[in-house]
């Protein structure tokens, strides 16, 4: 078991990025070689209209356990690991506004579903995906009271970009 006690001005608590910060650092010192740093990408995907990125982008660093990661989320490649800020209402109820995704990078094996970044016309978005058997692609908003499902031949000339599969809700727990 690990000790940390965070050194910080009590008014720093309530500033969520300073006190994350000020864990992280005293994380990655009690814990060393246990731990994993992955960037989270300032990009914040749409859960909606889309988000254009139009400059070059910032990154964080964010800490976690190399076990967690590996054992809990049963991740073996860490290196394809970021984490982006959702934007929107459209997969409310299972991705919120703000929401931190942990989001691998390398899979991009919609064919059996899930919840993936992607990009399309040069907006980026997270929605959910579903491959018909027809060859055409669902993509979907968990939110279909406000939203609904787009449906789109992979023949189309609209190109979708598959940048990742969401593992991980980081703000919903585990």
């Amino acid at each position: 078991m690990i000790d940390i006690t965070l050194r910080m001005d009590y008014a720093d608590v309530f500033d969520f990025d300073k006190f994350h910060e000020v864990f992280r650092q005293q994380l990655t010192v009690a814990k060393g070689d246990e731990c994993i740093t992955l960037e989270r990408i300032h990009i914040n995907p749409s859960c909606g209209s889309g988000t254009i990125v139009i400059d070059d982008v910032d990154i964080t660093p964010i800490t976690f356990g190399k076990k967690f990661i590996q054992n809990i989320l049963k991740v073996s490649k860490t290196d394809n690991l970021k984490v982006f800020r959702a934007s929107g209402d459209s997969m409310e109820p299972t991705i919120y506004n703000d929401d931190d995704l942990l989001v691998d990078i390398g899979r991009h094996d919609y064919k059996n579903g899930g919840v993936f970044v992607i990009e399309k016309l040069g907006d980026w978005f997270i929605k959910r995906l579903n491959y018909r058997f027809d060859g055409s692609l669902e993509i979907i908003s968990d939110n279909k009271e406000k939203y609904q499902t787009q449906i789109i031949k992979l023949t189309d000339e609209i190109d979708v970009n598959i940048k990742g599969k969401v593992i991980k809700n980081l703000s919903r727990g585990l």
